[in-house]
Protein backbone atom coordinates (compact mmCIF):
# COMPACT_ATOMS: atom_id res chain seq x y z
CA UNK A 1 0.00 0.00 0.00
CA UNK A 2 1.12 3.54 -0.62
CA UNK A 3 0.05 6.54 1.34
CA UNK A 4 0.20 10.17 0.25
CA UNK A 5 2.97 12.13 1.86
CA UNK A 6 2.09 15.54 3.22
CA UNK A 7 5.06 17.84 2.77
CA UNK A 8 3.33 21.01 3.95
CA UNK A 9 2.72 20.25 7.61
CA UNK A 10 1.84 23.28 9.69
CA UNK A 11 2.66 23.51 13.36
CA UNK A 12 -0.25 24.16 15.70
CA UNK A 13 0.61 26.77 18.32
CA UNK A 14 -1.35 27.20 21.53
CA UNK A 15 -1.60 30.88 22.47
CA UNK A 16 -1.61 31.49 26.21
CA UNK A 17 -3.01 35.03 26.01
CA UNK A 18 -3.72 37.83 23.59
CA UNK A 19 -2.28 41.05 24.95
CA UNK A 20 -4.07 44.26 23.98
CA UNK A 21 -1.88 47.34 23.58
CA UNK A 22 -2.61 48.56 27.11
CA UNK A 23 -0.92 45.39 28.47
CA UNK A 24 2.07 45.66 26.14
CA UNK A 25 3.82 48.00 28.53
CA UNK A 26 6.87 47.79 30.81
CA UNK A 27 4.90 45.85 33.43
CA UNK A 28 4.58 42.86 31.08
CA UNK A 29 7.29 41.13 33.09
CA UNK A 30 4.95 41.12 36.12
CA UNK A 31 2.24 39.46 34.01
CA UNK A 32 4.72 36.82 32.83
CA UNK A 33 5.87 36.15 36.41
CA UNK A 34 2.27 35.80 37.66
CA UNK A 35 1.44 33.32 34.90
CA UNK A 36 4.54 31.15 35.51
CA UNK A 37 6.10 28.61 36.27
CA UNK A 38 8.62 28.07 33.52
CA UNK A 39 11.54 25.79 32.94
CA UNK A 40 11.58 22.00 32.85
CA UNK A 41 8.25 20.74 31.61
CA UNK A 42 6.88 24.25 31.17
CA UNK A 43 7.67 26.14 27.99
CA UNK A 44 7.66 29.93 27.81
CA UNK A 45 4.29 31.63 27.52
CA UNK A 46 3.13 32.35 23.99
CA UNK A 47 1.39 35.70 23.54
CA UNK A 48 -0.39 37.30 20.64
CA UNK A 49 -0.27 41.00 19.85
CA UNK A 50 -2.32 42.63 17.11
CA UNK A 51 -1.76 45.71 15.01
CA UNK A 52 1.80 46.62 15.98
CA UNK A 53 3.62 48.89 13.58
CA UNK A 54 6.98 47.81 12.17
CA UNK A 55 8.90 51.01 12.90
CA UNK A 56 12.26 49.60 11.89
CA UNK A 57 13.87 46.33 10.84
CA UNK A 58 17.37 45.12 10.17
CA UNK A 59 18.63 41.79 8.90
CA UNK A 60 21.37 40.60 11.24
CA UNK A 61 23.61 37.62 11.90
CA UNK A 62 27.33 37.10 12.26
CA UNK A 63 27.71 34.31 9.71
CA UNK A 64 24.67 34.29 7.46
CA UNK A 65 22.54 37.39 8.14
CA UNK A 66 19.41 35.27 8.52
CA UNK A 67 17.75 36.93 11.53
CA UNK A 68 15.53 39.98 11.77
CA UNK A 69 15.82 42.64 14.45
CA UNK A 70 12.68 44.79 14.65
CA UNK A 71 11.33 47.78 16.49
CA UNK A 72 7.58 47.35 16.96
CA UNK A 73 5.28 50.11 18.18
CA UNK A 74 1.94 50.12 19.92
CA UNK A 75 0.08 53.37 20.32
CA UNK A 76 2.19 54.14 23.40
CA UNK A 77 5.31 51.97 23.60
CA UNK A 78 8.06 50.72 21.30
CA UNK A 79 9.43 47.20 21.65
CA UNK A 80 12.67 45.71 20.38
CA UNK A 81 12.05 42.26 18.93
CA UNK A 82 13.99 39.39 17.37
CA UNK A 83 12.71 36.99 14.75
CA UNK A 84 15.30 34.22 14.41
CA UNK A 85 15.90 32.71 10.98
CA UNK A 86 13.27 34.86 9.26
CA UNK A 87 15.31 37.09 6.92
CA UNK A 88 13.73 35.50 3.84
CA UNK A 89 10.28 36.63 5.05
CA UNK A 90 11.19 40.36 5.00
CA UNK A 91 9.35 42.19 2.21
CA UNK A 92 7.37 39.00 1.55
CA UNK A 93 5.26 38.47 4.70
CA UNK A 94 5.95 41.84 6.34
CA UNK A 95 7.91 45.02 5.76
CA UNK A 96 8.86 48.29 7.40
CA UNK A 97 5.92 50.61 7.96
CA UNK A 98 3.26 47.88 7.99
CA UNK A 99 0.92 46.86 10.77
CA UNK A 100 1.48 43.27 11.88
CA UNK A 101 0.06 40.67 14.22
CA UNK A 102 2.66 38.65 16.10
CA UNK A 103 3.01 35.54 18.20
CA UNK A 104 5.81 36.02 20.69
CA UNK A 105 7.55 35.10 23.90
CA UNK A 106 8.67 37.77 26.35
CA UNK A 107 12.43 37.78 26.78
CA UNK A 108 15.39 39.90 27.74
CA UNK A 109 18.51 40.88 25.87
CA UNK A 110 21.73 41.60 27.73
CA UNK A 111 24.35 43.55 25.81
CA UNK A 112 27.35 45.40 27.28
CA UNK A 113 26.06 44.82 30.84
CA UNK A 114 22.67 46.37 30.02
CA UNK A 115 19.53 44.23 30.08
CA UNK A 116 16.42 45.32 28.20
CA UNK A 117 13.13 43.55 27.57
CA UNK A 118 12.50 42.27 24.07
CA UNK A 119 9.91 40.25 22.24
CA UNK A 120 10.99 36.96 20.68
CA UNK A 121 8.78 36.51 17.63
CA UNK A 122 7.54 33.02 16.82
CA UNK A 123 5.39 34.05 13.86
CA UNK A 124 4.22 37.21 12.14
CA UNK A 125 1.59 38.24 9.60
CA UNK A 126 0.28 41.45 8.12
CA UNK A 127 -2.67 42.77 10.10
CA UNK A 128 -6.00 42.57 8.38
CA UNK A 129 -7.57 45.95 7.70
CA UNK A 130 -10.15 46.86 10.32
Amino acid sequence: DSYPVCENIEEILIIDAELPHEFLNPSIEEIVNILGPFGQGHGPLLFMGRRLKVENLDIVGKMDASHVKLLLATSRYKWPAMFWGAAERVNVDFKKGEMVDILFHYGKNTYQNKTIPQLIIVDIRRSENE
